[in-house]
């Protein structure tokens, strides 16, 4: 198996591209690479399929089928591969570790955990992590008068990673206590709720 290092440009962004979303069609990963300013080279649709076959076998990402007619998928999409050869050594038990709850007689609550990111430029901001399986779409966070975004979320008892997606990038918040690797060469936020 190649290693991310080893991948080729085109490849690579393809990478990042499925980073920003839950998953994505051939052609939805088509498109963002024609609207990215990053890839000079244009690819055939044919050849994304291709290459998101290559990586599907090499590990990389794995097919959602998103809906079926009779026995066959009618709509096949792409995501980053849960598991990957990408991550760093000891990060499943980690993260295995970090989600257990503590045990409890009594019933565990949700507590409201409060999220705020200053970006007075930004147009728009959302929070992402582990508590809404990365999906930027899923939970938009709302600017204040001083350009102060935020969000309020509900969560268990327990250890969480997140980031901001502002602008279509990701922050880092300046706030967080702690920070982990992840497999993409950057940092998680760490937010802890007792």
């Amino acid at each position: 198996m190649r290693e991310r290092g080893d991948l080729d440009r085109i490849d690579l962004n393809i990478l990042r591209i499925l980073s920003r979303y839950d998953h994505l069609t051939p052609l939805q990963v088509w498109f963002e690479l024609g609207e990215d300013d990053l890839v000079k080279e244009r690819a055939t649709g044919t050849e994304i399929r291709s290459r998101l076959d290559s990586l599907e076998t090499e590990g990389f990402v794995e097919a959602v089928a998103t809906s079926q007619v009779g026995k066959r998928p009618s709509y096949i999409g792409y995501r980053l591969k849960r598991k990957n050869a990408c991550k760093q050594p000891n990060q499943s038990e980690r993260r295995a570790e970090m989600s257990k709850k503590p045990p409890s007689k009594s019933r565990t609550k949700n507590k409201k955990v409060k999220f705020s990111f200053h970006a007075p430029d930004a147009q728009v901001v959302s929070l992402a992590g582990d508590f809404n399986n990365w999906n930027v779409a899923a939970l938009s966070m709302k600017r204040d008068t001083i350009g102060t975004w935020k969000a309020d979320i509900h969560l268990a008892p327990g250890t969480y990673e997140y980031r901001f997606y502002s602008d279509g990038e990701w922050q880092d918040d300046p706030k967080a206590s702690s920070r982990v690797a992840n497999p993409f060469g950057s940092h998680n936020c760490v937010r802890i709720v007792s």
